[in-house]
């Protein structure tokens, strides 16, 4: 069927779906639970369209999240420019030269009902090694005073649970961590530091995070990863997933120098391994 544009083959045109006529806010608090709700295909904008799993925030979203992600890459096609996936949806670029707002849709509504067939990849289980030294750990001593705990029991309940990565975003490769014990759960800094240095693990609410570039960040830091988890130069440069499953295992300044010394990185399997100076 033609997609519009003289010799071009695309999916089947159909009307393109309503836009919210209500604010997020308003979504997320009236919504039914996850379980009740379909996906939905929404224009963002003229050549995007956000698929909505849900409003209600949980494992289920994120399940169909990475199961419409995984879909996605199983179909490839040149259309699509650019992937942005969240708590409970995923932002879907492509480029006009190839589709119209309603070529996408029909394609992304297929992908939807090929899901059942796709499946989903196992989640790795990634051990990251984490240095709680004071130099690497500026809030560490204010998050155990915070909280009336000892800076030793903080260490042990930040290191303690298995983490999700909920997804990538702020900066590249940045991942947000879900698991956080909830007696570690703390406000973010009121004044942003203007530098955070690569590998600083941070809270940020009732979340863990791990800053995998030089930037900016306002989460208070917990100490520091001496493993490389985003390269520009390699491929891929996010060595993070959608999915993963994080533990983090506290080392001592020596071994952290020792790891930092390697250039250590992840491999495809999520194993720490000597990285390339």
């Amino acid at each position: 069927m033609e997609s519009g544009r003289t010799g071009m083959i695309g999916p089947p045109r159909f009307s393109a779906r309503p836009r919210l006529d209500v604010g997020p806010k308003t979504l997320l608090l009236s919504a039914p639970m996850f379980r009740h709700e379909p996906p939905r295909i929404l224009p963002a904008s003229d050549h995007s369209l956000l698929v909505r799993f849900g409003t209600a925030l949980g494992e289920p979203a994120r399940v169909r999240v990475r199961q419409f992600l995984h879909a996605l890459a199983m179909q490839p096609t040149a259309a699509i420019r650019n992937v942005h996936p969240a708590y409970a949806s995923v932002l879907v670029s492509f480029d006009l030269a190839h589709w119209s707002l309603d070529d996408a849709d029909a394609f992304v509504t297929q992908v939807l009902d090929s899901i059942a067939e796709t499946g989903l990849p196992s989640a790795r289980r990634i051990v990251l090694p984490v240095c709680y030294d004071v130099d690497f750990a500026p809030d560490l001593h204010d998050v155990a005073a915070l909280h009336g705990i000892s800076v030793p029991d903080v260490v042990g309940l930040h290191a303690a649970p298995e983490y999700v990565v909920h997804f990538l975003g702020f900066s590249p490769g940045f991942p947000y961590l879900g698991g956080l014990d909830a007696r570690l759960v703390t406000p973010r800094l009121a004044t942003p530091r203007t530098q955070v240095p690569a590998g600083s693990v941070a809270i940020g609410g009732a979340q863990t995070g791990i800053y995998p570039v030089a930037s900016p960040g306002g989460w208070r830091i917990m100490g520091r990863t001496p493993v490389a988890l985003f390269d520009a130069h390699l491929w891929p440069p996010a060595k993070l997933r959608m999915g993963d499953r994080i533990c983090f295992q506290p080392v001592a300044r020596p071994e952290f120098e020792r790891l930092a010394s390697q250039f250590s990185t992840l491999d495809t399997d999520g194993r720490v391994v000597g990285g390339v100076p």
